[in-house]
């Protein structure tokens, strides 16, 4: 397959199409922004396909309402990160800047500029989050020699049984 690289010799990025490497080009390296387009309901510009997206969101009928608070929703996928975010989401207090947030993993790591590992680590010790499994994800994610230690206990607890 035969791939465009980027007008800019100090670049040296690579697009599927000549399309996508020019308005690369324009974007990163002349600093222009693509056409917006004004909503015609509230005149707000947004540039191409999300002027759709903003109208289905904004202007059309809201159908799925939130049960918790009453706010409306146009589409189901928002009522769901809406409920996720605002209803369901546990908050856990950052041990640096004392704000309550939902993945404090992404805030220490954003935040306080931790690394992945470390930052997963301390969520884990700090919430909890690593003790419960479910069946899939202890299948998916343990190693061999885990799945063994479970499949001996799970025998073990077998034998006592029949005795």
């Amino acid at each position: 397959m035969s791939r465009t690289r980027c007008a800019d010799p100090t670049c040296g990025r690579e697009f599927s199409t000549a399309y996508a490497a020019k308005y690369h080009y324009e974007r990163c390296h002349e600093g222009r922004e693509p056409p917006r387009t004004k909503c015609k309901q509230c005149g707000k510009s947004y540039p191409g396909p999300l002027l759709a997206r903003h109208v289905r969101e904004a202007h059309s009928e809201n159908r799925f309402e939130c049960k918790a608070c009453g706010c409306f929703f146009p589409v189901r996928q928002s009522l769901d990160r809406h409920e996720r975010h605002v209803h369901k989401g546990v908050r856990h207090p950052c041990p640096y800047c004392e704000k309550q947030v939902l993945h404090l993993a992404g805030h220490l790591r954003a935040g306080h500029g931790m690394g992945p590992r470390e930052a997963k680590q301390m969520e884990e010790e700090l919430t909890g989050k690593s003790a419960a499994r479910t069946d899939l994800q202890w299948t998916a994610f343990s190693s061999h020699r885990e799945h063994e230690d479970v499949v001996q206990v799970a025998e073990e607890r077998d034998v006592i049984q029949e005795n």
